[in-house]
Parts: structure tokens; C-alpha cells; sequence
């Protein structure tokens, strides 16, 4: 049997039941219905498909609130296709079951009725509903458990697989992320509002085309929504701009340069429904939404602003009327930037008289005001290059206008700026001669606040659903981004990566003695020191709660580097901490997962994480990195040694057999039985994952009893057919120490009446360790009932001539692992050529085992070995398919053909 552990390769582990759940999960990510309605119905829609998912008969989902209270926001029974919520359960009243899921995300409850965790249900809950195992999965937001998902099963306990509880997991997750979401919702619908309701015309633009807008710019262009959606700038626009220039030629450019990331502010001419004109300050900037870019757009009427620097041109005799009534500060200077008006717009914005100002240059109140006049002037040349034949209106007014707006900052007299749309004109005479500029300011103080604070909230709301409220340092669902980026580069880069999870030693007994704030700045200092220390090491520390935290390592030559790190947090850790005068001193147990061994995305990682972390734990050594062995006792591990013995029952076992061929003749000369499982709802179950489950209880005698019957049995139906084929079995090593065993053989074999020489037993060196006595007194006995014996896996064991001389040997196996490469390895054929030469010594018939190709085997009848049997021979086979097998190559010519 321990040659199927070195088959299993070949076979292939089905499992539909996980597929499905992984089919479920992902089709509740997709359902529009978890993202486009409510948070209560999307409970609704989560609690029908999982109980489908699972086959379970009731769903629910719970809240836990601050009163220490679990109540159900909605509870799905499938029996009666019933919809409830409302129920509270205290904590006072279950604390074991609130203990449980406050310190663990998983709760499989495979008989409820006798389950610690749940047993105070029984009375009040599970009996009355005929609830018989729950499986509960909590979530949580910043490390601390918010609530929990629960899936009973009616009418009978059940045993819960790993994949199911993986899936219980990744459904809390789900229902922690929408929490999140509909947070996140809530507040947009409140910055919607703002946005709505905001002074000036807003337009999301994408792809040059308008996809969005607010109440202000529908008012502002007199058009309903559905006219403006999809419009561009230019089509809401007249064909030229007042500077000549197309309107589409100019609201692509500025459109591209602000893709790029250059702010654009410029004044731009409209055309609204009726078609008449006006004139908005346009800004432009870059917008990134649900990871698309776009441009958003605010437009601000400046058209009776405009007006008022037409009527100053043009109306002389009423120009400080107009400035004194006007809402906007209204500032004119000369051509070297001495203040001639000032309105009392500008006085209330400034804080300075008339009086004060007027004779007085414009630096004290206009930041760089040197570089507006400056860019004043340029505007006026480039305006007057730019003229163009036939357009004799837009030049006449761009001559008489030439200004530019943009935002900029004033200084107010006690010091303090004022951030305003500034528009500066250059006035020109008869002879188009500059004598001064006019700027008009609109203070913008409150628009720059509402951008401000939506930006802040906006990257407060993602920083809080990603770090730490405590510590500061990223959290569950950071690490899971992150993870998922780091993974994705070591796949394209082919290196590896390490994900760590470190649970602190006697931090419980600090929050126990000294209280929570205690422990709270206990660990804020831990954070910080051990972030520091990572950092170094190209590492990043995550707080996922509790005194549990996680370190990701993106990119590693070697699982000794994680070793390394992993060694440095623990020393760091192990310092003594002083928190308000009182020195503290911790421990911590680390465990190490690598991708991509041991899982091939961070939930997995995480959960081989815990398991070494708890074997660091238990066996106080610090530091583990993650081995198969230590998941011994997994659902799934103990679900196949229960339904073991019912396969042996049941008959869900059977026999393959792989021939072996005299490599002179290419005869088959006998064939070598190999263990399947096939079980009912697991699919193919690999020889390697079961049979050493059966050696670590009394199974295996039961089992190997199972194969050496069924073999006798196959004896006696190939000599039915004519066919006098030896056949091997593979015994134990605990076999070898049931001396009751070859008298059970030898019952067989009368029974059966087969002749003792068609049965081949093999054995490992290895066996003879525990017992070595014993085993060689089975041995013998079993030798004398005229069984040929072989030795297995010569070479890969404890090695001993002893042995050969001692037992009743016919057949020594040459393991694969040296036939493997005995044709690129000089050693490895070294060990084949003296391993032969040794058994024809002793007088022993040599099998070479793994045969994978004609020019091994060519090399082998070089060497003088008897036998052979590998794939390049036949691999293992059912039963007809290998009868079939023989039919074929019986009467052919099986000479060699070798290119040499």
C-alpha cells in the first residue's frame, strides 16, 4: 500500500461540492442586488442563496450591539420559505457561545445538541426547532467582532467539511464588506446633496462627453438632464470662442491637458436652449471614479461680471457707480500696477479703505501680482498675433476684453489669505494702447472649504476602512489588497512570498490585571517598534485585531529570509516595554505560510499561518513555518477516517494493477496491486492522503486485510481464465507486527484454494524498525506458508545486509527515485549497478521500479537487472482494462528497439 502513496501523482482529486460553493460565492459577488438596493435586502438575497449553497434549512444574519446583544436582521427559514428578523439574544444569557465567536471566525457545531460552544441553545432553541448542527462565521471591523452569519441543520448532526467553513468565512467577509459599502453609499448620497445643491454648474465629463450634472448647470443652460447627457463642451458652446479659436478644437485641448493632470481655468462662452450667450469661468481637473478617469467641471456665470467690464470700457462716466454697487471687488491700476479704483466689494474683502489703497501698488494685496500683470500682457500680444481674416467680430471683442481668469490669492490686511476667481482685463486706448488693467475678484473662500473637507472625508472614510483605529497600522482588509498585489507580482516574477501571523504571549494577562488602556497603549508601542523593525526588512505589519497581527513579506529568495524575520519580531517582541512607569514583558508565537507551497491566495496563506502559529504556541518554539503534517486533524482528514471503514464495507475500494516484465523476454511476469478509494461525494481520494490515515489507527489491519483477499480473489479469477499471474501486495509496517496475520493469510488461501507461489508480498526496510523481532517472525511465517517475499524501496530505508542474509527473501525493488535519473546521475546509476551486483550475489531477483522511458530501460538490461515495471510499460490499471492489456501483448514480439 505504500506504493499508491508514491502513484498518487497520477491521480486526480475531484471536489464539485467545493466548486459549487466557490461557484455560489462568486455569483453572490456579481448579484446586482447585493450592491444596487439596500443593506437589509441584500441580507435578504445572501441568507436564500447560502442556505441553497449549503443545503442547509435556515440562514441568519445578527448585528451585535453595544449592549452586548446579538439581534437578527434577518433569518431565512427554507422549510417554510419564511423571511424574520427582530430576535435579541444577551450575552448573559448564551456567554459561551459569545465567547466563541468573539475569538474565533468559525464556529462547526457538528452536533449542537453537545457542542460546549452551543449547548446553552438547547432548551430555549435548538430542541423546540429540531436544530441539530450550526456552523457560524463572524465578521469584523477593525479587529473586533460585529456579528455573525448562522446556518442551521434540521433533523440530524452533520459533519461540516473545511470548504464549507472557508465558505462561511469568505460570506462574513462579504457581509462585512457591504456593510462598508452602504456606508460608504450613505455618505456619497450626503456629498451628492452638496453637490447638488452647490452655487455653480457641475459636469462629470468622460471621453469628452458629459455624463453627470447638477441642478445649478441644468438652470444655467436651460436644458433638461437628458439633453445635457452626452453633450460635450463644444456642442454646448458657439462654433468659435471670443479669441477666434474653434470651440471644439479648444475644449479638446483643454480636455487633454487636463487628463493629464494640469488644472485648467479659463473663461469660455456658452449657448443655452434659447440660444442665447453667456460666459462662465471654466475649471477643469482630472477625476478618478471607480478606477476610470474622468474630468469634473465647474462652471461658474461670470456673465455679469462680464458686463461690468464692458460697461467700465465703455461707460466711463458710470464706472464707479458700477464698482461701488458691484458684488465683486473691482480693482483698476495703470500700466505699472498703481491702484486707481477700488469698490467697496473690494474694500469689505480686504479689509482696506479706498483711501488707504488708492496711488498705492498692488503687491501688499495681490499674491505675485507682478506675474498677473505680466500674464496680462502676454495675452495681449498672442491675442493680436492670432487675429484672423473674417472673423472681425470675435477680434473686435477679444481686442476690447483680452483677460484671462484663474484663481488666485488675495491678502487680507490683518494677513491672511483669500483664495478668489480673479478675471484681469487689459485696457487698451483708441490706439489699442495698454493704460491698465482691471481685475475682478470673486472670493471662492466657501466653494475651496466644500472641496476641502469632501476631499478630507473622502480620505478619511478610506483610511479608517483600512487601518487600524488603535494602532494605526493597516488592517484585515488592507492585507488581503495588498496580499492579492504582492501574489499577483510573485506569480508574473516567479519569486516567492511570506505571510506571517503573530499572536502575543501573556498580553491577556495585562488587560486582565492592569485594564484595557493599559493594554491598548501596550500595543501602540508594540506597533511602532515592530514597524520599525520590519520595515527595515522590506516587511509590512497589519493588525488584524485582538493581540493578533500579520506581517507580509512581498518578495523572498528563501523561506530561511521569512525564518530570519520572523526571528527578529519575536526578539523585538521579547524587549521589555515601559507603559506609564510599569515595565512590561511579552512573548510572542509566530507562524510562517510561503506562496506559492502553501496556498495560492492570502486566505489560504492566513489559515496555514494559524495552524503553524498555534503549533509555535503549543510547543513554545517561536517560530514554525507551516508543514501538511500539522493540519492532522482537519475536517476533511477526519471525515475520511470515518468513512474509511465504511468504504471497506461499502465497497467503494478497488485494486489497479501494474504489470512487471522480464526485461530479456518482455514477458509479463507478475503485476503489483495498488489501493483506490473513489468515495461518494469526495471524488478520488489519493492513496498518499488516506492510507497514512488508516496506519495511524487500527483501520489498517482491516484494510490490508481487504487487499490481500481481494488479490487472492483476482488470483484465482485470472487462473479462470487461463492466466497463472503472481500478484504483490504491499504490507505495514504494523501489519508485520500482527502475528496473528499469517495464519488469516494461509485460512485465505485454502479457502479460496490458490497456490501460496501466486501471492507476492512486499515489504519496506523501514517496517522492521519499531519491532524488529516480531516483524521478522511474521515474516518468516508468512514465508513458510511458500509466499514469495520482496523487499520494497531498496536503498531509501535503513539499509542493511542483515536483513538479506537473514530473511526469507526472493525479491529486492530497486526504488525509482535512483532508477529516475541513473541516465544523467552518475551516482544514482552507480547505486542501481552495485544494488543489482549485490542481489545476484545473494541470489536475489532484482524488480527496478519507476521505468519511465525505452533508454532506462535498455540501460537496466545492460546492467543486468531481471525485471521492470513503470509507466513507459503500462500504468496501473482496473482490472478489464489490464486482462485487456495482457490479451495485447501476449503473442507480440516484444525485441528491443533501441537508437544507440
Amino acid at each position: 500500500m505504500e506504493r499508491d502513496m508514491r502513484d498518487s501523482f497520477s491521480q486526480t482529486s475531484h471536489a464539485p461540492r467545493m466548486q459549487r460553493l466557490q461557484s455560489s460565492y462568486v455569483a453572490l459577488m456579481k448579484n446586482a442586488q447585493l450592491w444596487n438596493t439596500s443593506l437589509n435586502s441584500a441580507f435578504q438575497v445572501i441568507a436564500l442563496n447560502c442556505t441553497q449553497a449549503l443545503n442547509v434549512s435556515r440562514a441568519s444574519i445578527w448585528f451585535l450591539t453595544d449592549k452586548h446583544e446579538l439581534e437578527c436582521q434577518v433569518l431565512f427559514d427554507a422549510d417554510e420559505s419564511k423571511i424574520s428578523r427582530g430576535m435579541r439574544l444577551r450575552a448573559t444569557d448564551f456567554p459561551s457561545y459569545f465567547d466563541a465567536i468573539e475569538h474565533h471566525r468559525i464556529l462547526d457545531a457538528n452536533n449542537a445538541l453537545t457542542d460546549s460552544r452551543t449547548l446553552e441553545f438547547t432548551e430555549p432553541y435548538l430542541k423546540p426547532l429540531n436544530i441539530h448542527a450550526m456552523l457560524d462565521a463572524s465578521f469584523r471591523y477593525e479587529g473586533k467582532t460585529e456579528g455573525v452569519i448562522c446556518f442551521e441543520q434540521v433533523g440530524q448532526p452533520r459533519l461540516w467539511s473545511q470548504h464549507e467553513c472557508n465558505y462561511a468565512i469568505s460570506i462574513s467577509d462579504l457581509i462585512a464588506q457591504l456593510r462598508i459599502f452602504y456606508a460608504l453609499k450613505d455618505s456619497e448620497t450626503r456629498y451628492r446633496l452638496l453637490y447638488e445643491q452647490c452655487g455653480d454648474g457641475v459636469f462629470i465629463i468622460k471621453n469628452h462627453q458629459v455624463i453627470d450634472c447638477n441642478q445649478t448647470a441644468l438652470t444655467l443652460f436651460g436644458y433638461c438632464k437628458d439633453r445635457l447627457l452626452g453633450s460635450s463642451l463644444d456642442s454646448l458652446s458657439p462654433a468659435y470662442q471670443p479669441d477666434g479659436q474653434l470651440s471644439k478644437g479648444k475644449a479638446y485641448e483643454l480636455g487633454e491637458q487636463a487628463l493629464h493632470g494640469h488644472e485648467q481655468s479659463t473663461e469660455w462662452l456658452h449657448k443655452r436652449e434659447d440660444g442665447s450667450l453667456f460666459y462662465v469661468s471654466l475649471k477643469l481637473n482630472r477625476l478618478e471614479l471607480n478606477e476610470e478617469i474622468h474630468l469634473i467641471a465647474t462652471l461658474h456665470n461670470i456673465d455679469s461680471l462680464k458686463i461690468a467690464q464692458e460697461k467700465v470700457l465703455e461707460l466711463n462716466s458710470l464706472r464707479q457707480a458700477i464698482f461701488d454697487s458691484a458684488r465683486y471687488s473691482i480693482i483698476s491700476t495703470d500700466p505699472n500696477g498703481i491702484i486707481l479704483t477700488f469698490n467697496k466689494a473690494a474694500e469689505n474683502l480686504l479689509g482696506y479703505t479706498a483711501n488707504e489703497m488708492i496711488q498705492r501698488k498692488t503687491p501688499q494685496i495681490i499674491h505675485k501680482a507682478s506675474e498677473v500683470v505680466e500674464r496680462a500682457k502676454e495675452l495681449s500680444t498672442m491675442l493680436e498675433r492670432e487675429i484672423q481674416p473674417g472673423f472681425e467680430v470675435f477680434v473686435t471683442r477679444c481686442k476690447e476684453l483680452q483677460s484671462e481668469d484663474r484663481e488666485w490669492t488675495y491678502i487680507h490686511k490683518d494677513g491672511h489669505e483669500i483664495p478668489v476667481l480673479l478675471s484681469v482685463t487689459a485696457l487698451r486706448d483708441v490706439d489699442q494702447h495698454i493704460t491698465g488693467y482691471l481685475g475682478i475678484a470673486y472670493d471662492i473662500t466657501e466653494r475651496k472649504n466644500a472641496e476641502s473637507a469632501l476631499l478630507a472625508s473622502q480620505k478619511e472614510l478610506e483610511y479608517r476602512a483600512s487601518h487600524d483605529s488603535l494602532t494605526g497600522l493597516a488592517n484585515r482588509t488592507q492585507l488581503h489588497t495588498d496580499a492579492f498585489l504582492a501574489l499577483q507580482e510573485a506569480r508574473n516574477n516567479k519569486h516567492l512570498a511570506a505571510l506571517m501571523l503573530l499572536d502575543l504571549d501573556r498580553f491577556k494577562e495585562v488587560n486582565d490585571t492592569l485594564g484595557h488602556h493599559t493594554g491598548d497603549l501596550l500595543l501602540k508601542a508594540l506597533g511602532e517598534k515592530l514597524s520599525s523593525v520590519l520595515n527595515s526588512q522590506q516587511a509590512i505589519l497589519y493588525r488584524l485585531g485582538g493581540d493578533e497581527f500579520a506581517i507580509l513579506m512581498p518578495s523572498i529568495s528563501h523561506k530561511d529570509q521569512a525564518c530570519t524575520v520572523a526571528k527578529m519580531a519575536t526578539q523585538c517582541v521579547r524587549q521589555p516595554f515601559i507603559i506609564e512607569g510599569i515595565t512590561l514583558e511579552l512573548g510572542g508565537s509566530i507562524g510562517i505560510a510561503l506562496f506559492p507551497a502553501d496556498g495560492d491566495d492570502s486566505h489560504e496563506l492566513l489559515r496555514c499561518a494559524d495552524v503553524a502559529m498555534y503549533s509555535a504556541k503549543s510547543q513554545s518554539s517561536g517560530v514554525v513555518v507551516y508543514q501538511t503534517y500539522l493540519d492532522a486533524h482537519s475536517p476533511r482528514r477526519l471525515k475520511l477516517m470515518a468513512d474509511l471503514s465504511k468504504a471497506i464495507r461499502d465497497n467503494q475500494l478497488s485494486l489497479y494493477y501494474q504489470p512487471r516484465i522480464d526485461i530479456q523476454t518482455q514477458a509479463c511476469v507478475g503485476c503489483e496491486a495498488l489501493l483506490r478509494w473513489n468515495h461518494p461525494t469526495l471524488g478520488n481520494i489519493p492513496p498518499a492522503e488516506f492510507i497514512p490515515l488508516a496506519e495511524m489507527s487500527d483501520i489498517i489491519h482491516s484494510l490490508s486485510l481487504w487487499v490481500i483477499e481481494t488479490a487472492i480473489q483476482q488470483i484465482k479469477g485470472f487462473a479462470a481464465l487461463g492466466i497463472n499471474l503472481p500478484i504483490a501486495v504491499n504490507l505495514s509496517a504494523r501489519n508485520l507486527i500482527d502475528v496473528s496475520l499469517p495464519s488469516i493469510i494461509q485460512k485465505l488461501l485454502i479457502d479460496h484454494n490458490i497456490t501460496a507461489e501466486l501471492l507476492e508480498i512486499e515489504i519496506t526496510e523501514s517496517a522492521f524498525i519499531s519491532d524488529p523481532e516480531r516483524a521478522e517472525t511474521v515474516v518468516g511465517d508468512i514465508s513458510q506458508l511458500g509466499i514469495r517475499l520482496a523487499i520494497d524501496d531498496f536503498g531509501t530505508g535503513y539499509s542493511s545486509l542483515s536483513y538479506l542474509k537473514r530473511l526469507p527473501i526472493h525479491t529486492l525493488k530497486v526504488d525509482r527515485s535512483f532508477v529516475a535519473d541513473m541516465l544523467s546521475n552518475e551516482q544514482d546509476a552507480a547505486i542501481v549497478r552495485s544494488t543489482i551486483g549485490l542481489a545476484h550475489s545473494f541470489g536475489l531477483n532484482v524488480v527496478a521500479e519507476g521505468v519511465e522511458d525505452q533508454a532506462t530501460l535498455y540501460q537496466l538490461s545492460l546492467n543486468n537487472c531481471n525485471q521492470a515495471q513503470g509507466f513507459s510499460i503500462c500504468k496501473p490499471l482496473p482490472v478489464k482494462q489490464f486482462i485487456a492489456w495482457l490479451g495485447q501483448h501476449s503473442t507480440r514480439d516484444y525485441s528491443l528497439c533501441y537508437e544507440i
